[in-house]
């Protein structure tokens, strides 16, 4: 019996003891890596209200889901970009939605079209000489007759059109010049995701730790019983 009672104790000080160097980690990993995984509420701060007299306290929450995002530390510029793609609708979308949003813009449209009633004085910076398709490179001119710039394959006239023609490097540099950032863009800083699959990794590492080894103190301790 005193050898049983020894047992019940060294696992209850050894369940503590794990339980608290758990503790200590997890509260480590929310800290580094800004409050994701499992964490610990933070103690109330309280401030007189010059108004009433009585205290406002503001505390942290712990944190309840397995994942979460935190803001991205933006410099100013950043920032501005960012508040540009807000206005876009493009600041939460993938690259090939927004460059879907961007070539269905009508704006963009009509600001990077092909077509002109008369010859511009200066040939448009969106329109290039040339155009690759098919392993053929044609020429791209203006014609008066057809009202803006295209070129010629087989007899049969094709107008220039930027959204479908234009290389990607070109239709970077364009989005770019017009806000329309996607997310994760350098431009506008890259969002942050704190993963807590680390914390709930260790807890479960603990729980499973524990019943191993209460599993092999029963087993010895019935072996010297018997």
């Amino acid at each position: 019996m005193n050898k049983m009672k020894k047992i019940k104790q060294w696992l209850v000080v050894l369940f503590v003891a794990i339980a608290l160097s758990f503790a200590g980690l997890s509260d480590a990993l929310a800290r580094k890596s800004g409050g994701g995984g499992f964490s610990r509420s933070s103690p109330s701060r309280s401030s007189p209200s010059k108004s009433t007299g009585r205290s406002s306290s503001k505390s942290t929450k712990p944190s309840s889901s397995s994942r979460s995002t935190s803001k991205p530390k933006r410099t100013a510029a950043q920032s501005k970009s960012y508040e540009a793609a807000k206005k876009n609708g493009t600041a939460k979308m993938t690259k090939s939605q927004s460059t879907s949003k961007f070539k269905n813009d009508a704006a963009m449209k009509k600001k990077y079209t092909s077509s002109y009633a008369t010859k511009p004085a200066t040939r448009p910076t969106h329109i290039p000489s040339t155009y690759a398709s098919g392993g053929n490179t044609y020429n791209i001119n203006y014609n008066s007759g057809q009202g803006g710039y295209g070129y010629m394959n087989g007899g049969s006239w094709i107008a220039y059109s930027y959204m479908s023609m234009a290389t990607a490097s070109m239709m970077t540099n364009s989005m770019n010049s017009n806000s329309y950032y996607h997310q994760g863009h350098p431009a506008m800083g890259t969002t942050i995701v704190h993963s807590g699959g680390s914390g709930i990794m260790i807890f479960v590492w603990v729980v499973l730790s524990l019943v191993v080894i209460a599993i092999f103190i029963g087993w010895v301790a019935s072996r010297k019983s018997s």
